[in-house]
């Protein structure tokens, strides 16, 4: 696994949560613009895994890699019954790379935005090797 940390725009840490089977470390990707810093180990294509929850139907999230999106799409909501897991393939430069997390709530929508429970990047290599 390369190391990942939620950067600006994400909430501070907070839990654990037993009652909730939440982890210590839970942050939550308000509405807006959030970074992910990936130090990666080289150049290449990885596999970005978000474990996550959320509450509000019709909120979307866009991830942008190198200044571009990349990926774009309406999050099926999950609610305390469970965890979901988000997996995208993006490139990404040896070193450091902001990974921008975008998330927009329904028009007719509130709530605090995605609850990020953590964030993983794995060489697609290292799946097929």
């Amino acid at each position: 696994m390369v190391t990942c940390q939620l950067g600006q725009g994400f909430t501070s840490p907070e839990g654990p949560y037993p009652n909730l089977r939440l982890p210590a470390g839970i942050r939550f990707a308000p509405p807006g613009p959030s970074v992910v810093q990936i130090d990666a180990p080289a150049r290449g294509s990885y596999w970005l895994l978000t474990h996550y929850r959320h509450f509000t139907p019709g909120l979307r999230l866009t991830i942008s890699a190198g200044g571009q999106d990349r990926h774009s799409l309406e999050v099926p909501p999950t609610f305390h019954e469970r965890d979901g897991l988000m997996v995208f393939q993006i490139m990404l430069q040896a070193g450091r790379n902001d990974v921008g997390y975008s998330v927009e709530m329904p028009l007719n929508g509130s709530g605090p935005g995605l609850l990020v429970i953590d964030v993983e990047a794995l060489p697609v290599t290292a799946v097929f090797s």
